[in-house]
């Protein structure tokens, strides 16, 4: 009973220690808990919950001390003797990280284990004791922390081993993390953009235009031109743009050969063409005011009215894939159908005749070429 009044005391003598530190200590934690104990199979005792208090504080190091009772109710097995077991301990905690939302730690301490039974209490109920374990903290707002913690005791007299786990919820005065160092160093900007040089990936920027926060001027429609060279702000783009950030406008006419055959007196596109033509949307894309116009042309088998109608269909189908499934504009494409009267070829043979079975695309826009000396 002597050994547990005397770790009382120290345990009071230094509560009061860490209390009266309050005002200058960084962590400070007071909380209650819930322990189970899974005692040793020698002492025939059933594992149960008790009831924990704890006081600690955290030095600006990573460890601190930490002062906890728990007591728990059990019996004995068997016989239904009741038997109360205090738990006084003190111990060192090591901090794996000392800031962050969550505190793992290792403990490892000593303490005064007490079995009373029945109410009858005598100086052999108690024994010194030795634990060690690991917990872990976090927070749940800026003062309140939640932790579980598992140790395994053994009393140095009765050479018994116990194993806890408790769950606890503490309240820490003082202030809940460590605030962060600030290294003051001098605010270099030799381009004077307000990025600082040590991150400013574009160093000589001119004064007064608008940078991102590489430090880079702004480029609003991302077609490659800073914003304060770009004379069109909102190029499209797919569109090609020159230096001045404007789309690139073609005067030279471009032909396409889409090479699309057709079946003897069919004006039905193969889809074995679809790419080719796809080829001619996109170019179309690209280059805002290119237009195409859609040849449409025959064999001489059939009569040339006959012909002449059938070049126009096919000439339409292809057209109507520009407009209806690749979203060309139908303002910029024109179909002609041309019959019989511009073959490809002299007609002897039936693949001849297969070859003048065609369509052609030619794409016209305009583009300014800039002059070299």
């Amino acid at each position: 009973m002597k050994k547990l009044n005397v770790l009382k005391s120290a345990v009071a003598v230094l509560s009061l220690s860490a209390v009266a530190s309050v005002a200058t200590a960084s962590d400070f934690e007071l909380g209650v808990g819930v322990p189970y104990y899974a005692f040793d199979n020698e002492l025939e005792l059933k594992d149960k919950a008790g009831i924990n208090v704890y006081g600690g504080y955290r030095f600006d190091k990573p460890f601190g001390i930490e002062l906890s009772y728990s007591q728990v109710s059990t019996e004995v097995e068997g016989l239904g003797a009741d038997v109360d077991v205090e738990d006084l301990r003190l111990d060192g905690l090591w901090y794996l990280t000392d800031e962050g939302g969550i505190l793992p730690y290792a403990a490892l301490g000593v303490g005064l284990l007490k079995a009373e039974q029945d109410g009858i209490s005598s100086d052999d109920d108690s024994e010194e004791s030795v634990n060690f374990g690991l917990g872990v903290k976090t927070h749940l707002g800026k003062r309140l922390r939640a932790r579980i913690d598992g140790r395994w005791l053994h009393g140095l007299d009765s050479h018994t081993d116990h194993s806890v786990i408790t769950l606890g919820l503490g309240y820490v005065f003082g202030a809940s993390e460590k605030a962060p160092k600030v290294i003051a160093s001098a605010f270099v900007d030799a381009d004077k953009d307000g990025v600082e040089d040590g991150v400013d990936q574009c160093l000589s920027t001119p004064a007064g235009v608008n940078v991102d926060a590489k430090g880079c001027a702004l480029d609003t429609d991302r077609d490659g031109v800073a914003d304060h060279l770009d004379n069109c702000v909102d190029t499209d783009s797919k569109h090609k743009v020159d230096t001045t950030g404007c789309a690139v406008v073609l005067t030279e006419d471009v032909s396409i050969d889409l090479k699309v055959k057709f079946a003897s007196g069919s004006d039905v596109v193969d889809a074995a063409y679809f790419n080719e033509i796809r080829g001619v949307a996109r170019f179309m894309e690209q280059y805002a005011n290119s237009e195409v116009v859609i040849e449409g042309h025959t064999d001489t088998s059939g009569s040339a009215t006959f012909n002449k109608k059938l070049s126009q269909k096919r000439a339409n189908a292809v057209a109507s894939l520009l407009t209806e499934q690749y979203g060309i504009d139908a303002s910029r494409v024109k179909a002609v159908g041309y019959g019989e009267e511009q073959p490809l070829v002299e007609e002897k043979t039936p693949a001849d005749h297969a070859a003048n079975r065609r369509v052609v695309a030619k794409v016209s826009a305009k583009k300014e070429v800039v002059e070299t000396k």
